[in-house]
């Protein structure tokens, strides 16, 4: 994905548009890749997003502007695309279909990301969370700003085209969507997170009317709901344990980035921060927060988690983690990822 930038001055302010153009884009060699930095950037290397791909031990993370793949649970890792502003992706678990949302659009590959097209795609541009509904591939999810108001939006034909339900009312200015997640249980009950007051949005009817569900007056709103339990929801600053209709307040920090809920026991939770890692085992009652490797200068802010079915812990930061031991009993260490991913702090990346 190439960006041309066109300045345009309106009403007084400079603001500014992109046109996009869709390239393909070639697996590179096998590394190890070297990172070249260029100090004068002012874009910063970050991972947004780790998930799981199609295959057992395959994951795929996203950085600020690349994509990376490892096929052996993060031993080993892989430039998978270059792609500017990239936020998350999704893979259809049926077929080799992927989805990357960046910051203009979502783009897709039919070839395990060996090239990406956005032909036909109308543009939910900005989404930080992509979604392939289970049970029907080929229905996507994205949360993006349509007329200043944050709009859950979705396709149901692999991303052709794309219908918004009804907007989440009245958002202060500047916040914009950080997260969303349907109940498992109930399949009409969404909840959307802000970026900005660090509000929770739920609806009970798929998106006909919304009610403000949890305010911290923070920033950031990452919601997770527990795979074994659906009743037990964690956002930054509560915990719900009938669903999302009422809240105790988790006594973490406002400032939260990611949220991940073991899938076998709802009261193992892991919250990521800046520079910081907190971990519960009691529901939230209780939290230990001296878990993150603080003598690796690569530790930042923590965007990106995932619990593997295998039972290891993924930590996507300025670098890849894994942990090491039991995440149920909390007898547990991180560890950086083997050497060949970093997050690309700026555009130029060449074989070592």
């Amino acid at each position: 994905v190439s960006l041309d930038r066109i300045p345009r001055s309106g009403g007084g302010a400079v603001t500014s548009t992109f046109n996009i153009r869709v390239l393909a884009l070639p697996v590179p060699p096998t590394g190890p890749y070297q990172v070249v930095e260029e100090p004068q950037s002012p874009v910063g290397g970050q991972f947004h997003q780790v998930r799981q791909g199609r295959l057992t031990d395959e994951l795929i993370a996203v950085a600020f502007n690349s994509v990376w793949r490892s096929f052996n649970r993060g031993a080993g890792w892989q430039l998978m695309a270059s792609a500017p502003l990239a936020y998350d992706v999704a893979a259809d678990l049926n077929t080799s279909r992927l989805y990357l949302s960046t910051r203009t659009a979502v783009v897709a590959s039919d070839n395990d990301g060996a090239s990406w097209d956005a032909a036909g795609f109308t543009n939910p541009g900005g989404s930080r969370t992509l979604y392939v509904q289970p049970g029907s591939p080929s229905t996507l999810w994205a949360a993006t700003l349509v007329a200043g108001q944050i709009v859950l939006t979705s396709s149901r034909d692999r991303g052709q085209m794309w219908t918004g339900l009804p907007p989440i009312p009245s958002p202060p200015q500047g916040a914009v969507p950080w997260e969303f997640a349907f109940h498992p249980a109930a399949p009409n009950r969404i909840f959307v997170g802000e970026d900005g007051q660090a509000r929770l949005w739920a609806t009970e009817n798929a998106g006909l009317t919304w009610r403000q569900a949890f305010f911290t007056g923070g920033s950031r709103m990452p919601v997770r709901i527990a795979p074994s339990n659906p009743l037990r929801v964690y956002t930054s600053g509560g915990v719900s344990d009938d669903g999302g209709f009422s809240w105790r307040t988790s006594g973490v920090p406002n400032l939260i980035w990611a949220i991940v809920v073991h899938p076998l026991n709802a009261d193992v939770a892991f919250y990521g921060s800046t520079n910081a890692f907190y971990y519960t085992k009691d529901g939230g009652q209780t939290w230990l927060s001296n878990l993150w490797p603080q003598t690796d200068t690569n530790a930042g802010e923590i965007e990106g988690m995932l619990v593997l079915p295998t039972g290891e812990l993924v930590v996507g930061s300025c670098s890849i983690f894994i942990s090491q031991g039991d995440l149920l009993t909390g007898a547990f260490s991180m560890r950086e990822s083997a050497a060949g991913v970093k997050a690309i702090a700026y555009t130029d990346i060449r074989q070592a």
